[in-house]
């Protein structure tokens, strides 16, 4: 398989789709956030109008499609009890994490991928080059995202918190700068080593669409009458982006609340609640079961899929305009 010389073009089109995707689906990231932090549960504990526990069941034993009905129900609490312009104000911290990430994500897999591939397999793009590739960029991109995700984390649980006590935070940097002062420099990197978690969830999501990619070329050209080759792939290639997503979301999704919680960090008493990912795992999974570790997964399919779809969409329309191929068949 040929490599294709690595440019900018895959930093700029990761940014200008992840800057489409997240304009459109911001509004499910707080509602995410929320149901994997611990404030979810304190609310069914103590019920409101807008949050009630499903009949007959315990509320840390959801019923089967309780938490896609708790999206629309906590969607419809924020536009009552807080309004739209919390989302609006949860944009700007969600714009300034997931544009970077994305874009140093797409640039530094492309770069890695090709020298991986020179280095090690003679310029070929076997399966394990994408997952080196892949796991290489995630790492590199979580290290220095690590704070930026952590302080996006405090302020949308600041403003489920809001009406009670008031908020905490003014601003980003406000965030930032209570952070440091409370728990030194270290604590912008609670939860760091959580966040590498998330690294087995890209690494798979880009090899399985590669291989994906790769197949459906291989079809294509075989079929050049097919109405799949009359009319461009950039539909099957959405289609791919969306199904490989889909099963690396329902292996590691677990590990993603663990993150939240971590950062988070709430506190009993004065100690902190959670004080590693493994203990933060027994003890969710004691107090709460296990498939408190899904809680949220609703929400975050109804956001992660379309987004995705926007993201590899627009990703894939760019580098055809600017002329570059990701994957070439050998």
């Amino acid at each position: 398989m040929a490599v294709t010389k690595i440019t900018w073009d895959e930093f700029f089109a990761g940014g200008i789709g992840a800057t489409a995707a997240t304009l459109l689906t911001s509004p499910l990231n707080v509602v995410i956030t929320r149901l994997r932090s611990d404030f979810y549960p304190s609310q069914l504990r103590n019920p409101s109008p807008q949050i009630s526990p499903a009949p007959g069941k315990p509320p840390f034993l959801p019923s089967p499609g309780l938490y896609f009905r708790r999206t629309f129900q906590l969607l419809s609490s924020i536009h009552r009890t807080e309004g739209w312009r919390t989302i609006l104000k949860e944009l700007r911290p969600n714009i300034l994490s997931v544009v970077p990430s994305t874009a140093m994500k797409f640039y530094i897999y492309s770069n890695n991928k090709r020298i991986v591939s020179q280095k090690l397999f003679g310029g070929q793009e076997k399966a394990l080059v994408q997952l080196l590739a892949a796991a290489a960029a995630a790492t590199a991109t979580n290290t220095a995202t690590t704070p930026v995700w952590l302080i996006k984390t405090r302020l949308e649980l600041d403003i489920s918190v809001a009406e009670k006590t008031g908020r905490k935070y003014k601003t980003a940097f406000d965030c930032m700068m209570q952070i440091i002062r409370q728990e030194g420099i270290k604590g912008l990197y609670r939860g760091w080593n959580a966040s590498y978690l998330g690294v087995a969830e890209f690494s798979l999501h880009l090899t399985f669409y590669e291989r994906m990619k790769i197949f459906l070329a291989r079809y294509s050209d075989k079929n050049q009458t097919s109405i799949w080759y009359q009319q461009g792939d950039l539909g099957g290639k959405i289609g791919a982006a969306v199904s490989s997503k889909l099963l690396a979301v329902m292996v590691m999704y677990p590990f993603g609340t663990i993150r939240t919680r971590l950062h988070q960090a709430p506190t009993i008493n004065g100690p902190l609640k959670y004080t590693s990912i493994a203990q933060c795992f027994r003890h969710v999974w004691k107090e709460e079961g296990f498939m408190s570790m899904y809680r949220g997964l609703g929400p975050h399919v109804l956001r992660v899929l379309p987004s995705t779809a926007i993201l590899f969409g627009v990703f894939e329309a760019v580098m055809k305009y600017l002329g570059t191929s990701k994957v070439k068949d050998s």
